[in-house]
């Protein structure tokens, strides 16, 4: 029998959020004009054993999957999801007041049987004039340099895909997550379903003409945008990632946090007046 997830939330002005710490600190509802802007599955946030499909996920310390859910370090072999750990656990509520929720996660021994770093992450969620404000940051507590990618996941909610599309400002694009780049439309129709990663975006952003106009957009290292959805669902996902998927493998564009030191960024959701 499914339980009620508890909810923190904040509004201001013409926006509001809502947030569930006890499911992988996600946002699960962002209203704008009292239009409620994500798609949200209840079941899979009322069941623990799921991830959950909807709101905006956050993808840490991965975005993607690794080949065979694998990575090394040292000659130790480690075992991780798609997208990491970070949607799945619980985060705490660390600041809240003033138009803004501040969510915040530490390495435990759990995290470390799958990434052996000490971190903290947090994520400050403010809303601004028709929209959101994320600061990103993630400080290494470590004594070693900490390899990571960071993401993610909006589940902007649709009503029919044959109408809805989506801009981004890059001319080569890759089936994710391991295609190969190839040169099609910078506007992508969703009717079919869609799994594509822009690789060569000028600005990491992309625009949603879904009835209204979404806006997302994100700062260095955010590079990539990975367009998603399914044939038949209310759903658009438009995820700015910092790497493509098995980047601690391969090594490409993994970001690299000295002992001490802090990975900051940002990413920003507006919706354009009516």
């Amino acid at each position: 029998m499914s339980a009620a997830v508890e909810t923190v939330g904040v509004s201001t002005g013409n926006s509001a959020l809502e947030i569930a710490p006890a499911r992988g600190g996600i946002l699960t509802s962002l209203t704008v004009d009292g239009t409620e802007l994500f798609y949200l599955d209840p079941a899979t946030l009322e069941d623990p054993t799921k991830s959950v499909r909807g709101g905006m996920p956050i993808l840490f310390p991965i975005c993607g999957p690794l080949r065979d859910d694998e990575w090394r370090v040292d000659g130790r072999v480690f075992h991780m999801k798609q997208h990491g750990f970070a949607r799945n656990l619980p985060w705490r509520v660390a600041a809240r007041g003033g138009g803004s929720v501040t969510m915040a996660l530490n390495s435990t021994e759990e995290t470390r049987a799958q990434y052996p770093h000490d971190f903290e992450a947090r994520f400050e969620y403010r809303l601004i004039d028709r929209g959101l404000h994320v600061r990103q940051t993630v400080e290494n507590r470590g004594s070693a340099p900490m390899p990571m990618t960071l993401g993610v996941h909006p589940y902007f909610a649709t009503d029919d895909n044959a109408r809805v599309t989506v801009d981004v400002p890059a001319t080569l694009v890759a089936q994710n997550p391991y295609g190969t780049p190839e040169t099609r439309p910078s506007t992508i129709n969703l009717e079919a379903g869609v799994d594509l990663c822009f690789v060569n975006a000028t600005t990491p952003e992309g625009t949603l003409h879904a009835g209204r106009q979404i806006r997302l957009s994100a700062g260095a290292p955010y590079k990539y945008v990975v367009v998603w959805t399914q044939p038949g669902k209310p759903f658009c996902c438009v995820e700015p990632w910092t790497a493509r998927g098995d980047a601690l493998n391969t090594g490409n564009d993994v970001s690299h946090v000295a002992p001490g030191e802090t990975l900051e960024t940002w990413v920003e959701i507006k919706v354009a007046p009516a």
